[in-house]
């Protein structure tokens, strides 16, 4: 005689007999959670009913956990509901929870209760619910733990798995949405919801690099099973001592055994079929060749696996064009409208039907054959005459500044030959001629005479200024040749203000000195002068120092004292009232496209810094040139 499994409906009790979840408690008693009528006690062939009359927070359960301290926590559409000794106490938002619409509560193995909601995950802690932070903020559902204590969550819609370490998630199953994980005494992880799925041991913990796939396999029709989906109860699966899985599912409850179910290390035998160029079916063969302008290739390739086609899965991926592996179907199969010149490798890997994959899989060469204008020698060269040009433009860009600053050279110096003329001939002439009237004066008045002392003293020194003014004037002439060394200039005008003050000075030559653009030197000399004009007339300092470096990128001066400094108001003024030696040092010093810098604190000093390119301070071409840290420093000092 065959047995029978009683069924329990209205009639024996169950009032509403659309039955989402079952749990046993410590008692052996049998809680049946139904959606709409509440939850149902089974003890002793009869039932007694809980629902929003006895406390619950809502009569539809959909999941039901037994905990270790003898509590039962009931899953409702409306909150949390723990019953204990007979009291029901609702959770809801005041109590912290981030919804009221929970999708799963677990206890772990260190008795922390957290339930999963539509605002991520919580934690009970104190009494409260506390959200944690690191989870997103979206569908979650607590799975389980593996051996490790490692808690797992289902993100949805189509995150996936995560395991979480340290309060972090981390991916391992993405693109799946199970509900439920039971792990075997071999290791094996099973993952029921949305589908039933196998991963062999170790596969959720082992960490995996950037696009390496996830071992997995899936069960389905062909495997007996009469759904692929489990039902959404919680739990939806469980594992009996015997070894066995049991899982319910919309068409009833299913049994895998196992230890029976059957196992396979054989790789899948991958192979290309056949190409397509263009409009042109053709055999793969080894390699792939295209001619040039090829602009559509199809790649049709598959795997073999006799006993479970159905259960291979293929990906893809072709260097230089796919930044990842993609999934394809069956027939497998890849479009290409732009493959870059040069040869790519062509990666296919495939799973078997256990969901192991053959992670070295195929590799298939397809070269595109180049334009010319994309060959290598040709882009280089491009390359090279590129470089070329731009340098043929800058050195016509060069000549043409040359000849400018030729031009405002020569320009400037007939200027100053000019004025060397005008002066000669007008200014000195007229001063000589009244020397000669007044010599004619002079012999007139009797020796002796005071009058004809002051006279003379009064030639004497118009003499002076002659002589003065006639190396102004050869001064005018000779402005090329006369700023020719600066450290000797520096010396020779520090040296005639050293007479008037004696505050000891000091000339320091960094590098190796260049042959310099007259002009620019020149106006260098000129800035350079108010300075040291200034250092000596007004700073009281007890040193002053001239700095010039001739370096690689620049020409620099230098000048220093330790003297009383400048007030801020004069420095941001352009110079002292009345004065305009600031002022005209600034301009000089934009002319020649150089920068000036004023440094200087009351009773600190100054510091005058001028820096002007090396391609307006230096003359091309001159030789002697060495790196200036090859260079040396020269020390000329007066302590007068």
């Amino acid at each position: 005689m065959r047995s029978r499994l009683p069924t329990y409906n209205e009639r024996d009790g169950l009032l509403n007999s659309c039955v989402w979840a079952l749990a046993e408690d410590a008692n052996h008693d049998l809680w049946i959670g139904t959606y709409g009528g509440g939850v149902f006690r089974f003890r002793g062939g009869g039932f007694t009913q809980y629902s929003k009359a006895q406390g619950l927070a809502s009569d539809r359960v959909t999941g039901i956990v037994p905990a270790r301290d003898g509590s039962l926590w009931f899953v409702t559409r409306g909150g949390l509901s723990r019953m204990r000794n007979g009291q029901v106490h609702n959770y809801t938002t005041a109590d912290g929870l981030s919804s009221n619409h929970a999708t799963n509560l677990y206890e772990d193995r260190t008795g922390v209760i957290r339930v999963g909601t539509t605002k991520g995950v919580d934690r009970m802690s104190g009494g409260r619910f506390v959200n944690v932070s690191s989870i997103p903020r979206a569908v979650v559902f607590p799975i389980g733990e593996d051996r490790s204590g490692g808690l797992y969550l289902t993100v949805v819609p189509k995150e996936g798995v995560f395991r979480v370490e340290n309060n972090r998630p981390i991916s391992v199953a993405p693109n799946t949405e199970p509900t439920n994980m039971v792990e075997t005494n071999d290791g094996e992880v099973w993952l029921s919801g949305d589908s039933i799925l196998r991963v062999p041991p170790g596969g959720l913990r082992r960490s995996r690099g950037p696009d390496e796939p996830l071992d997995y396999a899936e069960l389905g029709i062909a495997d007996g099973l009469a759904s692929t989906q489990a039902s959404v109860g919680q739990p939806n699966s469980t594992l009996t001592r015997d070894g066995r899985l049991w899982a319910a599912t919309p068409q009833g409850l299913a049994m895998l055994d196992l230890p029976n179910l059957p196992r396979t290390n054989r790789k899948p035998a991958i192979y290309m079929e056949e190409v397509t160029v263009g409009r042109n079916v053709q055999p793969a063969g080894h390699e792939l060749v295209l001619p040039r302008g090829t602009h559509h290739v199809e790649l049709h390739f598959d795997a073999s696996e006799i006993s479970s086609p159905e259960k291979i899965r293929l990906q893809y991926r072709l260097d230089s064009v796919d930044s990842e592996w993609l999934d394809t179907g069956h027939p497998a199969h890849a479009i290409y409208s732009a493959i870059p010149a040069g040869t790519h490798a062509f990666h296919v890997r495939a799973c078997n039907r256990d969901g192991i994959w053959d992670r070295a899989g195929m590799v298939y060469s397809i070269t595109q054959q180049p334009y010319f204008y994309q060959t290598a020698s040709f882009q280089f060269a491009t390359v090279t005459s590129g470089f070329l040009v731009r340098a043929g433009l800058h050195r016509l860009r060069l000549r043409r500044a040359t000849a400018q600053l030729n031009a405002r050279l020569e320009e400037r110096l007939a200027e100053r030959e000019r004025i060397a003329r005008e002066l000669h001939d007008t200014l000195l002439q007229g001063i000589q001629g009244l020397m000669w009237c007044l010599q004619a004066g002079a012999a007139q008045i009797p020796v002796g005479e005071p009058a004809r002392q002051l006279i003379e003293s009064a030639l004497d020194r118009a003499d002076e200024v002659i002589v003065e003014g006639r190396d102004r004037v050869n001064g005018l002439r000779t402005a090329e040749e006369k700023y020719s060394d600066l450290s000797e200039t520096f010396a020779i005008m520090s040296a005639e203000l050293a007479k008037e003050h004696a505050i000891p000075f000091q000339i320091i030559l960094q590098g190796t000195p260049r042959a310099l653009n007259p002009i620019v030197c020149d106006d260098a000399c000129q800035i350079g002068r108010e300075a040291l004009v200034n250092a000596f007339r007004h700073s009281l300092a007890q040193k002053i120092e001239t700095e010039i470096t001739f370096a690689r990128t620049e020409l620099r001066l230098r000048i220093r004292d330790n003297g009383c400094g400048v007030e801020s108001k004069i420095l941001e003024g352009g110079g002292r009232p009345g004065h305009c030696g600031m002022t005209g040092m600034r301009e000089q010093a934009r002319k020649i496209d150089a920068r000036l810098d004023i440094w200087s604190r009351q009773g600190n000093g100054t510091e005058v810094d001028l820096r002007i390119p090396a391609s307006r301070a230096y003359l091309a071409g001159m030789k002697g040139w060495r790196w200036p840290w090859s260079g040396y420093a020269a020390h000329k000092g007066n302590n007068s």
